[in-house]
């Protein structure tokens, strides 16, 4: 690419702006400066785009509960399905736990949101699709702070009748029951949040 010289010959700016510019470029991965050569424009990974373009665009949007958990409910209907299939021994012992500390966690509210977020999150791990992971991890911030509403709310009776039977259809590697249970576990959540709180249903 030009050199900072040309940078700022060329849009008529001071060289400090030009360097600024370059730095921030850099930092999202869209340019390497190398010592002594230059700089170049990167060719980034799609998982360099996806942090840097679509992640802070769900970041700095404001959006309310509704709409994050009609948001997840897409990707998390087909974590399921992927799981079912992708999964392996290792990983399916790794649910398991997670199933055993919801539920031993059933009396601490605050701690049982972490299990439950960890269950998904796991999934979406053994999905071993790098954009999900990202996606999964941009949902779970947007959903952290509206979780302790959620759970005070729903209390841990809903995800320990669903989460089991989801893990049992990825045990199976049924992908089609882990799709079906996993749609069936958002959409009441959805319902139910609908219903309580009238004022947040999405337009």
């Amino acid at each position: 690419m030009p050199s900072e010289h040309e940078l700022t010959e060329m849009f008529g700016v001071s060289r400090i702006s030009v360097r600024a510019a370059l730095q921030k470029l850099s930092i999202l991965g869209l340019v390497e400066t190398k010592q002594g050569e230059g700089n170049f424009v990167s060719d980034p990974s799609h998982e360099v785009v996806a942090r840097n373009l679509l992640l802070p665009a769900l970041a700095l949007g404001k959006h309310d509960l509704l709409e994050i958990l009609e948001f997840r409910r897409i990707f998390e209907i087909e974590n399921a399905r992927l799981s079912a299939i992708r999964r392996t021994d290792t990983e399916l012992a790794n649910l398991h736990a997670v199933i055993e500390r919801m539920k031993e966690s059933q009396g601490d509210l605050a701690q049982f949101a972490i299990e439950d977020f960890a269950f998904h999150a796991e999934l979406a791990n053994i999905t071993k699709n790098s954009l999900i992971l990202l996606v999964a991890q941009m949902t779970e911030n947007l959903l952290r702070s509206h979780m302790k509403e959620i759970v005070a709310f729903r209390g841990a009776k809903d995800a320990l009748h669903y989460h089991p039977r989801i893990l049992r259809a990825i045990e199976l590697q049924d992908a089609e029951a882990a799709a079906k249970i996993m749609a069936e576990h958002i959409d009441f959540t959805i319902k139910d949040i609908a219903e309580k709180y009238p004022d947040k249903k999405s337009n």
